[in-house]
């Protein structure tokens, strides 16, 4: 994978009142710390698509990220977790730091793979990620 991929995947049925789905990932060099990714919770549509970063960019020290294992994840939060990720998103634009969370109790992941980092930049893929 290289740093920045489209996830996207299809949606079965309706989501239930004041539930959201995002997409996560988690660097398995750190272990249960998770980064919602997007800025915003997915348009649970029948075809949906959202935005990972796959690690650190370059400039950040990026490769110690090289051919490190990542899980994405497609989550559903209730309406709390759903607002407390939009203010970190928020704070973080703010800031430019983004730091990480423990994977919320409330939440549940819906579907998960996990990818191996590249270690050339390439152009962004598409990953099928069915919820």
């Amino acid at each position: 994978m290289p740093l920045s991929v489209l996830v996207n995947g299809t949606m079965d049925g309706k989501l239930p009142d004041d539930y959201y789905l995002w997409i996560m990932v988690n660097p398995h060099t750190a272990f249960a710390q998770w980064w919602p990714q997007g800025g915003h919770s997915i348009d649970p549509s029948e075809t949906w698509y959202g935005p990972a970063l796959i690690g650190r960019d370059i400039s950040q020290g990026g490769e110690a990220d090289f051919e490190k294992e990542f899980d994405i994840a497609v989550v559903l939060v209730d309406r709390r977790v759903n607002n407390d990720f939009l203010y970190s998103d928020k704070k973080g634009k703010s800031t430019g730091n983004w730091p990480s969370i423990s994977f919320p109790e409330d939440a549940r992941i819906m579907d998960k793979v996990t990818v191996i980092r590249e270690t050339e930049i390439a152009a962004p893929k598409t990953r099928d990620v069915s919820a």
